[in-house]
């Protein structure tokens, strides 16, 4: 009834050496012995096997896109064998591929125990990527300060953990990272108060300033608070602050605050002069905007408009001052930018 249908199709038997070849890799690769013995039913579970293994792979690499962990060519040479293994269709050739890419398979089973080890959080309290990730961390804080750095300790403990973070085959060593990292810590936090301290003294001093204009005024109540606010707000992020550049701007960033508080009180004395004023000659019937003497004659008072400006901006960096004539130029320097500030309707206030 149905020798019309048949279709028969001859095939090479395997030989035995490529069976055993695949046995051998499901054993390395996937920890597998139970397996079947027809060719056929081998190749489909070894398929399956690896298509799992794909995936984890792929998972895995995901994990690079944003951080240089180590193991990355591991799993991509890994990737494309297998992917090269699975494409193709024939039995027979399939068998042949497998034996000829048996040594790569080897390699990879061996090599990627250290990476899956690396990201491993299940069998360990903290895991080789945990570590790592806070070693990077710290290089990245480094890396932002290395220029206000000149202590050759912490250079030391920074090539050492380098030395370790950007080898290609690191996990035997992951575990000296803890120590180097604690090193790190302790003498990039000591040096970094050294550098803290004397801009901590520079916003007081900044605000004690802002203090003593206030001190006299009638409406210090009113602005006193929100000033404090300004400083205090400055104190506290240079108590967590984490990097020089950071310490070293919020010192003229205190500065700018301070300018920005004397602006403020000079517009509320504007304020009350204009109103003041305006009281007097509304109490004198006489028109706003004028004041009339006896002869009729019209008095315009020109009143001078005043002009903060932040002595450490004048003087910017280092002087060395060794001869009278070294003193002469920075006396120089001093008057011509004074004089480009002078202006016939300004007073110029040095805060």
């Amino acid at each position: 009834d149905y020798v019309e249908r048949l279709i028969i199709k001859e095939r090479e038997k395997t030989p035995q050496k490529y069976i055993q070849n695949v046995k051998e890799l499901a054993r390395e690769l996937f920890k597998r012995t139970a397996l079947p013995g027809d060719e056929d039913g081998l190749r489909q579970v070894f398929n399956s096997a690896i298509k799992e293994e794909l995936h984890k792979v792929e998972r895995l690499l995901d994990k690079y896109d944003k951080k240089p962990y180590p193991g990355k060519n591991v799993l991509e040479r890994g990737k494309e064998i297998m992917k090269q293994l699975l494409n193709v269709q024939d039995t027979s050739e399939w068998y042949n591929t497998a034996y000829r890419l048996r040594d790569d398979f080897l390699d990879y089973a061996e090599e990627v125990e250290d990476v899956k080890h690396f990201f491993d959080t299940e069998n360990t309290s903290v895991s080789q990527q945990q570590i790592f990730d806070n070693a990077l961390e710290k290089l990245e804080i480094y890396e932002k300060s290395k220029t206000y750095l000149i202590d050759e300790e912490i250079h030391s403990i920074v090539n050492k953990m380098k030395s370790i973070v950007y080898q290609q085959h690191p996990y035997g060593q992951i575990h000296l990272l803890p120590d180097l990292i604690d090193q790190f810590v302790q003498k990039f936090t000591d040096l970094l108060e050294m550098e803290c301290e004397p801009v901590r003294e520079v916003i007081k001093s900044d605000y004690q300033r802002v203090v003593e204009e206030l001190q006299a005024l009638p409406f210090k109540d009113q602005l006193l608070t929100r000033f404090k606010t300004l400083f205090d707000d400055l104190l506290e992020r240079i108590d967590k602050v984490n990097n020089f550049y950071e310490a070293i701007a919020m010192k003229e960033e205190s500065d700018r605050v301070k300018l920005r508080c004397f602006k403020e009180i000079e517009a509320y004395i504007e304020q009350e002069k204009k109103k003041a004023a305006k009281e007097n000659i509304m109490k004198s019937g006489t028109d706003i905007g004028e004041a009339i003497i006896s002869g009729g004659t019209k008095t315009v008072y020109q009143i001078k408009k005043q002009k903060n400006i932040s002595v450490s901006s004048i003087i910017r960096g280092v002087s060395t001052i060794e001869t009278e004539e070294d003193i002469n130029r920075l006396v120089e320097q001093l008057r011509n930018r004074l004089k480009e500030e002078l202006k016939e309707d300004t007073i110029i206030r040095l805060i």
